[in-house]
């Protein structure tokens, strides 16, 4: 078995340089944020090679959670892309990565959707019919296998114009995606985000700053007056940036590592808590799953009049991010 996971690791293996920006060719921005995001990218690679490496999900499981817990929902990121790629490569066990989700996984589901974009994105035979496949997940998260998609594009091919062929409803999860991978690609300058997104057709706009309100809350981390302006800078599409925070709030608190960014980054986009801005995406969402037909979309819309009133910030007098 070691045997094994050695050859796969070295025939679809990562090295840590696909991290780094230069490499990316990527905005170099302020070194403390730049920092931050390689680390993440690196524990992103972590997670997927350890998987690729080992046979055994435990073994991998085991590794991932050495790494300190603010950083495990991506490694799990990545593990969940090295898994789905296992499943949609051999016959028969796509059902496998289903098991991975409600498995070793579960805690940190959000992310393990995201990270099947990614093998979504390497594999054509899986992007193939791909929106098919995501009820089988989950009728509701497993669209977030198309914001994962639209992340490697953007990551990996700073594809903006990209127009994948995909339904209405599925470009724009995979907009989502796009607008978290700015994030990275302009180490979260807000003014270079603004004016990336404001170059593209104002229809993608709302499911772009989705994507960087995800990203700022979960991946952050930057001065709180900085997450103010970029709540200004957003305009008429803040609610859509509180929407996506929301969604970072509720995957960190249901893998136990809300942190004091995350409830900073809350209280400036959602007037509120982590926690409940974590509670409010749970009740749309079950709100949703007892519509007549669910509808991905629809889940976010319920989530972004929840949590998107213009109120004063949470929790003012918090330390501000330095």
């Amino acid at each position: 078995m070691a045997v094994l996971g050695n050859v796969r690791l070295r025939l679809f293996g990562l090295s840590d340089e696909e991290a780094r920006f230069f490499k990316r060719g990527f905005c170099p921005g302020r070194p403390d944020v730049r920092e931050r995001l390689e680390h993440i990218g690196l524990m992103f690679l972590r997670g997927y090679n350890s998987a690729l490496r080992h046979s055994r999900w435990n073994a991998a499981v085991r590794e991932i959670e050495s790494i300190p817990l603010e950083f495990q929902g991506f490694a799990y990121e990545g593990a969940s892309m090295a898994v789905a790629f296992w499943c949609a490569t051999m016959p028969g066990q796509w059902h496998r990565f289903a098991e991975w989700c409600n498995g070793p996984a579960e805690r940190h589901l959000y992310m393990a959707y995201i990270g099947a974009g990614w093998a979504a994105a390497r594999l054509p035979w899986l992007r193939h019919g791909i929106e098919d496949r995501l009820e089988a997940l989950d009728r509701l998260l497993g669209w977030l296998v198309l914001n994962g998609y639209g992340f490697h594009q953007g990551y990996f091919q700073r594809a903006s114009e990209n127009n994948p062929k995909l339904t209405h409803r599925g470009r724009r999860a995979f907009d989502e995606g796009l607008g978290r991978s700015l994030w990275f690609s302009e180490c979260g300058d807000v003014d270079r985000i603004g004016s990336t997104i404001g170059a593209l057709p104002a229809r993608r706009h709302a499911d772009l700053w989705s994507g960087v309100g995800l990203a700022a809350t979960y991946a952050g981390v930057l001065p709180k007056a900085d997450l103010i302006r970029l709540r200004s800078t957003a305009g008429i599409f803040a609610k859509d940036v509180s929407q996506g925070c929301a969604f970072a709030a509720k995957a960190r608190e249901r893998a136990g590592n809300i942190t004091e960014y995350t409830e900073i980054a809350c209280g400036i986009f959602c007037g509120t808590s982590a926690r409940e801005a974590a509670a409010k995406t749970d009740r749309a969402l079950a709100a949703e799953r007892d519509s007549a037909a669910p509808d991905y979309l629809r889940w976010r819309e319920r989530i972004a009049n929840a949590v998107g009133e213009y109120r004063e910030p949470y929790g003012r007098h918090s330390p501000v991010c330095s």
